[in-house]
């Protein structure tokens, strides 16, 4: 309420009506004589009122209790002017309605500044002696009207002082009226129960908080017992803490059961007193109490949830991949609190930085400390959130990549508090982006450097980039492409075709496979294969993308090589493959013709021998000379291949007369009967022909060609340099043939082959100087079978191989094994195929074998063919030398059948020469066999070789070869072939 409110309402309470104001004067007998008597003495008075004046606020300032209500000179100063203003109005002797107004404005402003009565009426005490004074001076020769002045100045005066007083009294009652009805209100809208209670607990109030809390209204509540509501609680234990001389107030947490509903509130219990009562009254004016009630269900429901809310987050934080914090914002960035994440992090647990065990600014990378610091700086400066990526060192030792987003955290006046915000580990992510820009650039270097031709182009056909390769294969430079449009460098014959293509990638096809010729800067044309993906961004398409390969050379490539597997590589005939396709398209003019055809199966007679012999590449030329005479032997539309090796085919169709056979038959034989002429040496060459005709024969080119193989067979068993035609008996031996190879693969994982030993005899001692390992295949059905059956066929297979190492191993096996039994040393000698010897491992195999079995190197002896030696190779060399060198010794087997060569003898590290024993048979009878062995043993002599005669079965042999300085025999004179336990 403002001022003039107040004072308005105090005019009303007052009721100060003009008649309660004529009322007042006339009780006081002031009359309207006296209010003259004061107007004549106004005009007399008004020059004492500066003096008046400031000798009351003299008087005022006197006092220390009037002096509080006068701070200052300028308050002094204003309150003077008023004071000067009553003064002139007090004896102006006008006392109506504004004048009363007035006084009581007054009134009110010196209850509201607490000016107490007795200041009130002191101050007006020597305002009217004073003026008094001034009358008495100032009223002249007349006494009586002075007296009659100053008994109106005293009737004025005390009209004030009870306008003053009445004005102090109604503002009180006023006041405590306002007061009550605040204390009403305030009860009533508090959110706490009240309770008043009597001392004998019964209840004397209750708010309308305490009526909801219970539902239930004022009249049913008051007069109630308190354990009416809280049954079975101990108050009067409580009552008389509070009511004795203990507690001034109890607090007590309880559940109040209303119906249904059970709420948890906390009862503070606190005594009252009256404001009249003695301590020794008893009766209703004794002590009562009051209970405030809380209502904590909310609370406690929020301290729950907080409680909740505080553990969800503290979980939260605690498995966060990262570290929360708050820190200051100093170099060292001093931390308030950092989450359990830290150890994760650093390695450090959270305490050791909360307790300033570890300053984490110590972690930072010294090279990243300052950065650091800068850009949070700047952050906190425009007091945005910052966000930083350094690196940082743990407990450990081990560098981490940390990302790092806070904001300063700012008090209401703007100063800064702390930081707060979150650290992570990216360590993993950054080396995965250094993995991915390393990816990046591989794939740069990868796409600039590769070999195949890669490009970009857009939706208008433009070039929007190409590789190095692509520029090398096209001769344009780059600005020239940036020119170019992809249909520009297609060659027209293709244009259609790709213009289809690039129609399907703009239609959304996600790859297509394509052929395609370009055309090169210099018209080249150049043929390319490869697959297009096109790139869309919303369903529109950006680029096409295509990584070509230039095929041009492989295409020419495919060419040659279409030719190279349809014929041979060294006569440059048809090969099986395509005799076959040949064959089985001529059937179908057989059975359409009712004309036959024949198929003729070559294979020239000891042809390996040559091979062996004289080496692989005068072979070569012996087969190429051979291809060249059987095309010129043949008719337009005959067909011959060479199936591989010595065999070839001869395709005869459309047969007039079996005649007709026959004689392209004798022209094979005459054009190979005369001699070949290869590398300064004249060669004889037969063959043997197998024939099998169509459709008596076979109707499918297979059995043909099988049943002509037959008859081949057949024909070499005729004593070769013939021809037979088929017939179903062949098919038996043959399939002798196959039965006796699968019987030698068998015997190998059987372990049937064995070794015999034939003893090596010194001539001059008589004594054993070696032992000779000789293969044996103990067949489970047939017995003993003889080498000369199964060595061909092993050779042939390739079988000859492992069943070399087979023996190889026992006989080193079995040397050792005489050695450990104290038998005198002398080396064995192992026979070593050609085959064997092409082996690229053979080095490895027999070192192996060697070290495995335990023999001395020395005792071991190889014997080789001529043939094989023939074959002046590097690798030949580089192998005779290594087994030289690891010590095993080496002879040649059979010298003097095949072609000799002295050179080989003087290249190779040759330690024996063996006779053959066909020259050993009639060494006696026969004068060129004498002579040839005495030539050998002479020719070894010189040369510094040992030599060795084989077959030696009589005693004339042996004196024969004692007579002419042979060095050792062995054969069936002293011990056929035998086991080792024999």
């Amino acid at each position: 309420m403002s001022f003039p409110e107040i004072v308005q309402a105090i005019t009303r309470a007052m009721d100060m009506s003009p008649r309660e104001i004529e009322q007042r004067k006339a009780f006081l007998q002031l009359s309207e004589r006296d209010a003259a008597l004061l107007s004549t003495f106004h005009d007399r008075l008004v020059g004492a009122q500066t003096a008046f004046v400031d000798g009351f606020y003299a008087h005022l300032l006197a006092f220390e209790e009037t002096r509080a209500f006068l701070p200052d000179q300028a308050t002094i100063e204003r309150l003077k002017r008023t004071q000067a203003a009553y003064f002139e109005s007090l004896t102006a002797g006008v006392y109506g309605a504004d004048y009363v107004q007035n006084r009581l404005r007054v009134g009110v402003v010196h209850q509201r500044i607490g000016l107490a009565p007795k200041w009130y009426l002191g101050a007006y005490s020597h305002y009217l002696c004073t003026l008094m004074t001034y009358i008495w001076e100032a009223g002249g020769t007349d006494p009586r009207t002075v007296i009659e002045t100053m008994q109106a100045l005293v009737k004025v005066v005390l009209f004030d002082v009870g306008l003053t007083l009445d004005t102090y009294h109604h503002v009180d009652r006023s006041t405590i009226a306002e007061l009550q009805a605040y204390a009403q209100r305030l009860v009533t809208s508090i959110p706490s129960g009240l309770l008043v209670l009597s001392a004998d607990l019964r209840v004397l109030f209750a708010n309308r908080a305490f009526l909801e809390m219970v539902g239930a209204s004022p009249d049913r509540v008051v007069g109630m017992p308190l354990e009416a509501f809280f049954p079975g609680v101990a108050w009067w234990d409580r009552v008389a803490r509070v009511l004795g001389v203990g507690d001034t107030h109890s607090r007590i947490e309880l559940d109040l059961v209303t119906g249904q509903t059970t709420k948890n509130v906390q009862i503070t219990l606190a005594r009252i007193d009256a404001s009249n009562r003695r301590d020794n009254e008893q009766g209703p004016d004794g002590p009562r109490l009051l209970l405030v009630l809380d209502d904590l269900t909310e609370r406690k429901q929020a301290e729950a949830a907080l409680r909740e809310s505080q553990r969800s987050l503290s979980t939260l934080i605690s498995n966060l991949q990262g570290m929360v914090y708050r820190c200051a914002n100093d170099r060292d960035w001093t931390v308030e609190y950092m989450s359990p994440g830290a150890r994760s992090l650093t390695g450090f647990a959270a305490e050791d930085f909360m307790q300033r065990r570890v300053v984490y600014a110590s972690l930072i990378h010294p090279d990243d400390q300052e950065r650091v610091w800068n850009e949070v700086q700047a952050g906190v400066g425009a007091r945005k959130p910052f966000q930083l990526v350094y690196r940082l060192r743990t407990a450990s030792g081990e560098e981490k990549w940390v990302w790092e987003q806070g904001r300063g955290v700012f008090a209401e006046d703007g100063a800064l508090q702390a930081l707060e915000g979150f650290c992570a580990d990216i360590t993993d992510q950054k080396r995965a982006e250094e993995a991915r820009r390393e990816s990046e650039d591989r794939y740069r270097t990868l796409v600039e450097n590769a070999h195949d031709m890669i490009q970009s182009v857009g939706p208008d056909g433009r070039f929007l980039f190409v590789n190095r390769a692509w520029l090398d294969t096209m001769g344009y430079t780059e600005e020239e492409v940036r020119s170019l449009s992809l249909f520009q460098v297609i060659h027209p014959r293709a244009q259609r075709h790709c213009q289809e293509l690039f129609a399907d990638i703009v239609a959304g096809a996600s790859m297509v496979a394509v052929q395609a010729e370009f055309v090169a800067k210099d018209g080249r044309s150049v043929l390319v294969e490869g697959n297009v993906t096109g790139r869309h961004v919303d369903g529109r398409l950006v680029a096409t993308q295509a990584i070509f390969r230039n095929v041009t050379e492989r295409r020419a490539w495919q060419e040659r090589l279409h030719h190279v597997a349809s014929h041979d590589a060294l006569t440059n005939l048809p090969n099986r493959a395509v005799f076959m396709d040949r064959l089985s398209q001529a059937l179908v003019r057989v059975r359409r013709s009712s004309r036959p055809l024949a198929v003729l199966v070559l294979d020239l007679d000891r042809f390996k021998l040559i091979n062996d012999t004289l080496g692989h590449a005068s072979g070569d030329r012996l087969i190429l000379a051979v291809a060249q005479r059987l095309t010129e032997c043949l008719r337009d539309g005959d067909t011959v291949a060479r199936f591989g090796g010595d065999e070839f085919a001869v395709l005869l169709p459309e047969i007039a007369r079996a005649r007709d056979i026959v004689t392209i038959v004798d022209k094979i034989f005459a054009a190979l009967k005369a001699p070949f002429l290869i590398d300064e040496q004249e060669l004889f060459v037969t063959t043997s022909i197998g024939i099998s005709i169509a459709p008596d024969d076979g109707e499918d080119a297979g059995t043909l060609v099988k049943h002509a193989d037959a008859a081949m067979y057949r024909a070499k068993d005729q004593g070769r340099n013939n021809y037979q035609l088929y017939s179903p008996a062949m098919n038996v031996s043959t399939l002798e043939r196959l039965s006796l190879e699968s019987s030698l693969r068998r015997a190998l994982e059987r372990r049937e082959f064995v070794v015999h030993y034939q003893p090596q005899v010194d001539i001059p001692t008589g004594r054993i100087c070696g032992m000779e390992a000789l293969v044996r295949w103990q067949h489970p059905d047939l017995g003993l079978v003889s080498p000369g059956k199964f060595i061909p066929l092993a050779e042939e297979t390739g079988l000859i191989v492992p069943i070399g190492e087979v023996v190889l191993r026992a006989a080193c096996a079995q040397s050792r094994a005489w050695r450990d039994a104290g038998f005198p040393p002398f080396p064995i000698t192992v026979n070593l195929s050609a085959r064997q010897f092409r082996q690229s491992d053979l080095k490895d195999a027999i070192a192996r074998i060697v070290r495995e079995t335990g023999l001395d190197p020395a005792m071991l002896e190889l014997e080789l063919t001529e043939s094989l030696l023939m074959d002046h190779t590097d690798r030949t060399v580089e192998t005779l030398d290594h087994l030289h060198a690891m010590g095993i010794r080496l002879s040649i087997d059979d010298f003097g059948v095949g072609y000799s060569s002295l050179n080989y003898l003087k290249r190779f590290p040759i330690q024996t020469l063996k006779i053959d024993q066909s020259f050993v048979r009639h060494i006696t009878s026969d004068a060129d066999d004498a002579a040839i062995s005495t030539a050998i043993i002479a020719m070894a002599h010189s040369l510094r070789l040992r030599v060795v005669a084989e077959g030696v079965e009589t005693e004339d042999q042996l004196a024969f070869l004692m007579a002419k300085g042979c060095d050792a025999v062995q054969g069936y004179l002293f011990s056929r072939p035998l086991p080792a336990d024999a």
